[in-house]
């Protein structure tokens, strides 16, 4: 068989496509993203039934096993770091060839309610400023609940009352701690 410049030049232009889509095109690709907000350990994803602990303070992750191209991949939180709730973006789709570095993590410190009940108010509005370190309210007169805003999981509270309402004095129970993993509702203030 005889070959001509022509046809020799067109085989090797085939040859070096197959093998140029061999090595660039992908057949299987890396999966992972960028992570904000992460300050504690504990964060594991899943991707297929491979695991990845992310440690505090990681701004980007990538599973160590590649997936196939044209398969499907779905990361999913395994286990949420210590005293902090995260979400996923675009954490599910099929694989095209391209690498998967889209998968986000966006973590916040997760926050319960502070509150609880009081008793014997009888002042006017604005006469009992209760506090929590620096975040103050005043119950409305003849109030008999409260509530601060959210506080942080492993937060130390601390509830006073630096202004006492006229002709009374109110003293509290249960207002001091570390913010746990639920809503603190017990906190009393008894006001005599």
């Amino acid at each position: 068989m005889k070959f001509s410049p022509r046809s020799s030049r067109l085989a090797l232009a085939v040859s070096l496509t197959v093998m140029l889509s061999a090595c660039g095109g992908h057949n299987s690709v890396s999966v992972g993203g960028k992570v904000s907000g992460l300050t504690s350990d504990g964060l594991v994803l899943s991707n297929n039934g491979t695991t990845l602990a992310i440690p505090a303070n990681a701004t980007s992750y990538t599973f160590p096993n590649s997936v196939n191209v044209d398969s499907l991949f779905a990361v999913t939180i395994q286990s949420a770091p210590t005293h902090q709730t995260c979400a996923l973006a675009n954490s599910s789709g099929r694989v095209s060839g391209t690498q998967i570095d889209y998968v986000n993590v966006t973590c916040i410190q997760t926050r319960h309610a502070l509150s609880g009940t009081i008793s014997g108010f009888s002042g006017a509005t604005g006469s009992l400023v209760l506090a929590n370190g620096p975040i103050a309210i005043t119950p409305a007169g003849g109030s008999t609940t409260f509530a601060f805003p959210p506080v942080a999981d492993g937060t130390a509270y601390g509830i006073t009352v630096p202004t006492q309402p006229t002709g009374q004095t109110c003293t509290v129970v249960g207002g001091t701690g570390t913010m746990d993993t639920s809503d603190i509702t017990t906190v009393q203030i008894n006001c005599v």
